[in-house]
């Protein structure tokens, strides 16, 4: 339904190669072969010399490992990635977006947006919450708005479901958090009526708390 975030590198250039890496190989052990292609085009113009060789020898290690060991070192490496993120945003702000909420464990993150100048959201502010899982960057964060002060828009639900194609069809690892509140400003300033979706009250009574298990339809990004 809504347009697509530009392709944003400050951060991916920020995250080192040896981070990447052990990301491969922690999303090749899980199973995450979709991912793969994706991280394998940010390699190539870092550096070639990483082949099938490498990836083979270093993979046994993560085979002898316990469930509960992976799962710890796993989110030690988003954790990792997330801090990068967030000390980004926090010397480097983007004008309308502020961190509010960057606790120690990370899984949970809460982020100030603010409307706009010139456009419907002018000056008002919102909060939005952002959730990881230990598949982070490979799988998209759950993203929703919170707080009495949910945008009136129409891809945004009245229970902070938020209709945009990067939180899941089109995520990439090469994304972050910035990109993501990019995007949405980016659809909160292209609107041109404060309307909510047309099955906002149906979807509310029915949906999941989590908006990733909705079967969203993208098709119109003209706000």
């Amino acid at each position: 339904m809504s347009a697509t975030a530009a392709n944003c590198s400050d951060t991916a250039n920020a995250i080192s190669q040896d981070d990447e890496l052990y990301m491969f190989h922690a999303a090749r052990q899980n199973g995450r072969r979709n991912a793969l292609p994706d991280l394998g085009a940010q390699f190539t113009p870092v550096d070639t010399t990483i082949g099938n060789g490498d990836v083979d020898q270093i993979t046994p290690h993560f085979q002898s490992m316990s469930i509960n060991a992976f799962v710890s070192m796993t989110f030690d490496l988003v954790r990792k990635r997330l801090t990068k993120e967030l000390k980004l945003l926090i010397e480097n702000p983007t004008p309308g977006i502020r961190v509010v909420d960057d606790n120690s464990d990370l899984r949970k993150i809460r982020i100030d947006i603010e409307g706009a100048p010139g456009t419907l959201y002018d000056g008002e502010n919102f909060q939005l919450q952002f959730k990881f899982t230990d598949q982070y960057p490979f799988d998209s964060p759950q993203v929703t708005f919170i707080g009495s002060n949910i945008p009136i828009h129409p891809h945004i639900y009245s229970n902070g479901h938020i209709c945009l194609s990067i939180l899941t069809d089109d995520w990439s690892p090469a994304l972050s958090i910035n990109a993501v509140c990019l995007s949405i400003l980016s659809m909160l300033s292209s609107c041109k009526d404060k309307i909510r979706p047309p099955d906002n009250d149906w979807y509310v009574r029915t949906a999941s708390n989590d908006p990733k298990k909705t079967r969203w339809w993208y098709h119109d990004d003209s706000v």
